[in-house]
């Protein structure tokens, strides 16, 4: 199951708490320290991206590390 961010309304403090995703989105949750029953709001996280490297425009698109700089000037031409 996903775990979702909740902030409450009247603190600012957040809590994570884990949902199924054909839950509805809670409006209210009784605060773990205080004891009573406070209003939330869904907090949106930006997603996590990966898969990406960064290469920089100067190295051809033939260059390889691993090979020799010989191998890599010959792709050159």
């Amino acid at each position: 199951m996903p775990t979702y961010t909740y902030k409450f309304i009247e603190t600012g403090e957040t809590i994570d708490t884990q949902q199924s995703f054909s839950e509805d989105a809670l409006t209210e949750m009784t605060h773990p320290k205080l004891g009573k029953t406070m209003s939330v709001k869904k907090v949106f996280h930006a997603p996590a991206i990966t898969g990406f490297e960064n290469v920089p425009k100067t190295v051809s698109p033939t260059y390889r590390h691993d090979r020799s700089t010989t191998w890599n000037s010959a792709q050159q031409e």
